[in-house]
């Protein structure tokens, strides 16, 4: 709606913004230098946090940043099946048909992350989204999975993510054997005051010298500090400045169109609900300002 009254060639708060394109915030370039360690050591890694803090960005700019001559990535988000659904997605990421048994099932796996760490020379890198939502077997049987020559080798790398309280079910007793063996244990933080203000030319609406104040610190408040949060809320932002300009709207109009953009962010960090915020956001203005 306002790329065209900006002249922006792209969404610049879009999901599909390219690796080379990121805002380098504190954590997310504290996870990706945990990622990369943890893909030259190898073995079982975790990343965790809210939803939108950039957990699954953090990973597919490290996916995207690896040589595919000597990695093998295979990325899995759907969590919340069945144990043996889990092993036969395992098994399909490597290439191979699936077979009935677990047991089958359980060495296709070994032979084949073995005959592509050996043999082809590549590290097979598999990267677990949604973890919070496996059952409790299938954590429990990632230690089996992958234990290599006695536990002694580790011809591969694991990367767990999911929400926060995915740390809490790694502390129950029965999932210390997977616990123990992760290496790489890192949380997502939320932005802090600051970086909005570097975040929005990072994204290229230099031109914009009607953002104040409140634009820039009052979004960060009240999405969380998360980046797909403020993203959303800088859309609709972007929305309120153009139709600023197109019905000449006085200081008074503007503040009523701040206020409910950050009402609508106080719902959305209550509810967790991005459709709540845009449909109260969009209602408003059209009943306030563009009848």
């Amino acid at each position: 709606m306002y790329r065209p009254f900006y002249s922006l060639s792209k969404e610049p708060f879009g999901k599909d913004i390219k690796p080379q394109e990121h805002f380098p915030s504190q954590s997310f370039k504290e996870a990706l230098a945990r990622l990369k360690y943890l893909v030259d050591t190898r073995g079982f890694g975790a990343i965790l946090g809210e939803s939108g803090s950039g957990k699954t960005y953090a990973l597919r700019t490290m996916a995207e940043s690896l040589n595919p001559a000597l990695y093998k990535t295979i990325y899995l988000p759907m969590s919340s099946g069945t144990t043996m659904d889990m092993y036969r997605n395992l098994v399909t990421g490597l290439g191979e048909e699936p077979r009935y048994r677990k047991s089958d099932l359980f060495r296709q796996i070994q032979k084949a992350v073995e005959h592509f760490f050996y043999e082809k020379r590549v590290t097979p890198v598999f990267i677990l989204d949604e973890m919070h939502l496996a059952k409790p077997e299938f954590l429990l049987d990632l230690a089996m999975i992958f234990n290599f020559s006695m536990d002694s080798k580790n011809p591969f790398v694991v990367i767990i993510a999911g929400l926060p309280f995915l740390s809490t079910r790694l502390k129950l007793n029965h999932i210390q054997p997977l616990a123990q063996r992760i290496i790489v244990h890192y949380k997502m933080e939320p932005f802090g005051k600051t970086p909005p203000k570097t975040h929005i030319p990072e994204k290229g609406l230099y031109q914009i010298e009607v953002l104040e104040k409140a634009f820039l610190v009052e979004p960060q408040e009240f999405t969380v500090g998360f980046d797909l949060s403020q993203n959303r809320a800088y859309q609709e932002m972007g929305c309120v400045l153009k139709m600023r300009h197109e019905k000449r709207w006085n200081q008074g109009d503007c503040l009523l169109a701040y206020s409910a953009l950050l009402a609508a962010m106080i719902a959305s960090a209550i509810r967790g609900s991005c459709s709540a915020f845009l449909l109260f956001v969009r209602s408003f203005l059209s009943g306030r300002f563009l009848s």
